[in-house]
C-alpha cells in the first residue's frame, strides 16, 4: 500500500459520519492534499451509485456489490474503510 492510499483509507475510516467528507474537506486537505481529498470522495461517490435494482436486489446483495467493486478496484482499501463505506451506502440506501 503505497502513503497515499494508507492516507485514503485512514480518511475514509476517520471521517465517514462527516457528511461524505464535504465538511471537512478542507481539515483534510490542509493534512492530507488534495488528491487524497478527491480520491476518498470519488470512491464514496462510486460506492454509493452502484447500480442497483432493487425489484431484485437487497441490501445484502448491494452490499455486496459493492465489496465486489472495492475488491476490483480498490484492493488496498483497509477494513475499517471498508466498513466505514459499507455504513454510508446502507445510510444512504435506507
Amino acid at each position: 500500500m503505497t502513503p497515499e492510499q494508507a492516507a485514503i483509507s485512514r480518511v475514509l475510516d476517520e471521517h465517514m459520519s462527516s457528511n461524505r467528507l464535504m465538511d471537512v474537506e478542507a481539515k483534510i486537505v490542509a493534512k492530507h492534499g488534495r488528491v487524497v481529498y478527491d480520491t476518498a470522495r470519488r470512491i464514496i461517490e462510486e460506492s454509493i451509485n452502484q447500480p442497483m435494482d432493487w425489484s431484485h436486489d437487497t441490501m445484502e446483495t448491494g452490499l455486496a456489490k459493492m465489496a465486489a467493486m472495492h475488491n476490483a478496484k480498490y484492493p488496498w482499501l483497509t477494513p475499517g474503510a471498508r466498513s466505514a463505506l459499507a455504513f454510508i451506502f446502507t445510510f444512504t440506501r435506507k
